[in-house]
């Protein structure tokens, strides 16, 4: 049977055995190549789909990557000078400590001979 043929009682009869798997197959096999081409045009527009999504969301990933490592260095910066700070008054402390001290030592000694002097004092009083 061409085509443009009306069908005739033998294909009628034909077509009225066939299940609808049958039906299916012979779809699929009259029209395989268009449905091939609709299949790789699908797969076409998906890749180039896919590349947009790509292109459009890889700038917010280096974004988010930019957000993410100046966080972190703004966080290395802030332990270093909470560091330096606590290095600073640690160092300030201890010269107070030292010039503490170092009065304390100052006026110790002389403490000591004062009462040197007193103890020769009173011993040569009661010689």
């Amino acid at each position: 049977m061409t085509k443009n043929s009306l069908p005739t009682a033998r294909d009628r009869a034909i077509e009225g055995t066939l299940t609808r798997t049958d039906k299916a197959i012979s779809y699929l096999g009259w029209h395989a190549p268009e449905l091939i081409a609709i299949a790789l045009i699908a797969l076409t527009a998906g890749i180039f789909a896919g590349w947009l999504l790509v292109a459009a969301l890889l700038p917010l990933g280096y974004a988010a990557y930019d957000d993410i490592e100046r966080f972190r260095a703004n966080r290395k910066e802030q332990r270093r000078r909470e560091l330096r700070a606590a290095t600073r008054k640690a160092a300030e402390d201890e010269v107070a400590i030292d010039l503490d001290a170092l009065q304390d030592d100052l006026a110790a000694p002389a403490a000591v001979e004062d009462q040197d002097d007193d103890v020769t004092t009173e011993g040569t009083r009661s010689a």
